[in-house]
């Protein structure tokens, strides 16, 4: 599906959807939803965010900080986004790297 303005292509409305769907437990769909997403436009920070956040969730961890790195090449000081990567980072024992998060 290809984004545009207003209506089921509007981004803003899919990634409140992306979200609804990750906070229902409903991953498959809001992974899709965030693809579709970032497909149409590979630098939406939140996108990327929350993309990273549910693949942590889903013990893919390799990809998470893919997508985090991302959107922290976009906003490197975003505390947010710092702070859930350090977690990954943590969860995989590699505290030394996730200090300076």
């Amino acid at each position: 599906m290809k984004i545009g303005k207003g209506g089921r292509g509007d981004s803003t409305q899919l990634l409140r959807e992306a979200i609804a769907a990750h906070q229902g437990g409903k991953f498959f769909k809001a992974r899709k939803l965030y693809e579709t997403i970032l497909a149409d436009d590979q630098t939406n920070v939140p996108a990327l965010h929350y993309s990273g956040i549910l693949e942590a969730q889903q013990q893919n961890p390799t990809k998470a900080l893919r997508l985090l790195d991302r959107a922290l090449t976009i906003v490197p000081n975003a505390a947010d986004i710092l702070a859930d990567k350090g977690k990954v980072l943590a969860d995989l024992g590699q505290h030394h790297d996730a200090l300076p998060c």
